[in-house]
């Protein structure tokens, strides 16, 4: 029998350091739990200006809770996925894993309807092949955007880790890919990307900062650093973003039903194709109802 090749020093050293965050990882303040699930984000965004909601139905069974920190809150869920706005539809569905408390895993798959108002679907032309905000703004003034649809899936990881100090580290990794029935490049407007009628981008997302704890030791704002790296397939296009996020974990005596949370995200693009260094900034508010994942 050949023996499988050993470890390199890399590798010995990149296994070392996950198994030492493992083995920091805090547990959470409530178990997973088996049952259905449903969670709702309403967003707000100045740059580009945009809003949307978007709505998860599922049923999730948890797995070896108990079992040792590292196996804290796993659980294993699926359903059905929504997302809404003035200018588009999508629905679909999605199974979700957190096969380990420091590895969340996401896949969805789900039908696109552009409506064509608002802007959207927007077409560069050949006149007008930019697409800063300016140039949407102007065929938004006329509400003349082209309607289609299409499909589109995405995959999420986001190894994270949460240190008994507060510390928390995330680097988030997601890819999507769009199958669209028009003839040209395209503007995404929840994403704010151009792209093929047939394309991918990948998003890289390092966030790292502080959890700031309550009386009773729950979670409750997190203040964080961001940078963002998305950069597309075929269409040739990348751009970075940084930021400063913050999360508040609503008390449950605040709102007295289900678990909430507002978050917000202020920056600056670092590098745009077509917009230079211009401020960003977005807002959300979540709510979620069923087996408690906080």
């Amino acid at each position: 029998m050949i023996a499988p090749p050993a470890p390199t020093r890399p590798m010995r050293a990149a296994l070392t350091v996950l198994a030492s965050l493992a083995a920091l990882v805090l547990p959470p303040s409530a178990a997973a739990q088996t049952g259905l699930r449903s969670t709702t984000t309403l967003a707000f965004r100045a740059t580009p200006l945009g809003i949307n909601a978007i709505s998860d139905v599922g049923y999730r069974v948890a797995l070896f809770d108990g079992a040792s920190p590292l196996l804290e809150n796993t659980y294993v869920e699926a359903g059905a996925s929504f997302g809404f706005s003035p200018a588009y539809l999508w629905a679909g569905g999605y199974v979700e894993a957190v096969p380990l408390a420091i590895l969340p895993l996401r896949f969805s798959a789900q039908y696109a309807n552009y409506f064509g108002t608002l802007g959207h679907l927007w077409l560069p032309r050949d006149d007008q092949p930019d697409w800063s905000y300016s140039a949407i703004d102007a065929l938004r003034d006329t509400n003349d955007g082209v309607a289609s649809s299409g499909l589109m899936l995405q995959a999420v990881a986001n190894p994270r880790v949460l240190l008994p100090s507060g510390v928390a580290v995330s680097l988030e990794t997601t890819w999507n890919h769009f199958r669209m029935d028009v003839d040209d490049r395209w503007y995404e407007p929840f994403f704010d990307v151009l792209l093929e009628p047939t394309d991918s981008f990948w998003t890289f997302r390092p966030t790292a900062g502080y959890m700031f704890r309550g009386d009773d030791g729950a979670n409750r704002v997190l203040l964080a650093a961001r940078w963002e790296h998305r950069t597309t397939v075929r269409s040739d296009v990348s751009y970075d973003l940084l930021g400063l996020v913050g999360v508040w974990f609503l008390p449950d005596d605040l709102i007295g039903f289900g678990e909430s949370r507002w978050s917000a995200l202020a920056g600056t693009y670092l590098y745009h194709p077509s917009r230079g260094t211009v401020p960003w900034f977005g807002t959300a508010f979540t709510m979620s109802f069923g087996p408690r994942a906080r």
